[in-house]
């Protein structure tokens, strides 16, 4: 039940309402983020957000909305473009985009590319 609640959290971040508000009306948190297009959405074994988007980037946030990094994709110095994204059991992160699929551990390191010709 918590990563439904965070998934829609993120999602509420995603489409620039700036604050998530519990079904009370209580703050959660707010952010104020940069201007990119989330496209996919995962929440790891420990609450935490994976958001990856179109235009190449991809953010880990804490299950406050803090950062705990963010990276530019790219495979052989090419932009990789994310529109999915899955965590499998290990908190490993798997993105799906425009050029294939990547795999990376849960601190955002490589460790394979599928790259569509």
């Amino acid at each position: 039940m918590n990563k439904i609640i965070s998934i829609l959290i993120v999602g509420m971040f995603i489409l620039s309402i700036g604050s998530v508000y519990a079904a009370d009306g209580d703050v959660i948190w707010e952010k104020l983020g940069p201007k990119w297009n989330g496209e996919g959405v995962a929440v790891d074994s420990k609450d935490n957000i994976i958001v990856t988007s179109n235009n190449v980037y991809t953010m880990k946030l804490d299950p406050n909305g803090n950062a705990i990094w963010a990276s530019v994709l790219s495979f052989n110095g090419q932009p990789f473009g994310g529109y999915g994204v899955v965590i499998d059991s290990n908190d490993n992160i798997i993105i799906t985009g425009i050029h294939g699929t990547m795999k990376f551990d849960s601190n955002g390191n490589g460790i394979w590319a599928s790259v569509i010709p």
